[in-house]
């Protein structure tokens, strides 16, 4: 079996560890062999450059939040500009947010967050903040990841001091991308890309 080297680049840990899954549903096709990350947006649209000259040695898989803009297809423009994308160089865009991609596994976050949280929305990419929602869920959830999910009162933090650890951790070995990809259009149409990429070899 032919096995192509990928480099991933994404906003935080969190979304490194969604990629890798996506990138594990290649069966082996796929070497991970760089992790590119800074912990915002702002480093993978100004290295954009940079990851197109880096996709003409290998496939570079990046993934960016939506956040606040309109479309995958306006944001696409105000990173790229004049650039022309390379084949090898996949670039994708959680609507709106990782978080969305996340609880989109309904099994795998009452599996979590436990079967006391209530109901999970039907469609995540439609969520005007996925991240506050998560955290909304997460106020039912069992104490301990409840405290390390939830920001303590008085502080100035969005989230609780363990929130990457704990949901990269469950992202690792519980979140299923397949059954998430049912409930979010963009989490289908990165993984049928990268799959699709990986069959090419």
């Amino acid at each position: 079996m032919v096995m192509e080297y990928i480099t991933i680049a994404t906003e935080d840990e969190l979304s490194e560890a969604v990629a890798v899954k996506i990138i594990e549903l290649t069966d082996g096709k796929f070497s991970v062999n760089q992790r590119l990350r800074k912990n915002s947006f702002g480093y993978l649209k100004s290295k954009i450059n940079n990851f197109c000259n880096l996709s003409e040695h290998f496939h570079v898989f990046m993934i960016t939040d939506l956040d606040t803009l309109p479309c995958a297809p306006t944001l696409k423009k105000t990173w790229f500009k004049n650039i022309n994308q390379p084949e090898k160089l996949i670039f994708r865009v959680a609507v709106r947010e990782i978080e969305a991609w996340i609880i989109a596994d309904h099994d795998g976050m009452y599996s979590f967050l436990g079967d006391k949280i209530g109901r999970i929305p039907v469609k995540p990419d439609e969520l005007p903040n996925p991240k506050a929602t998560l955290l909304s869920l997460a106020q039912k959830a069992p104490r301990k990841i409840k405290n390390g999910l939830i920001a303590k009162k008085g502080t100035l933090a969005i989230q609780g001091v363990e929130y990457n650890l704990l949901l990269c951790d469950f992202v690792r070995k519980k979140w299923n991308p397949v059954k998430a990809s049912e409930r979010s259009e963009s989490l289908k149409r990165a993984i049928t890309q990268v799959q699709f990429i990986a069959k090419q070899f």
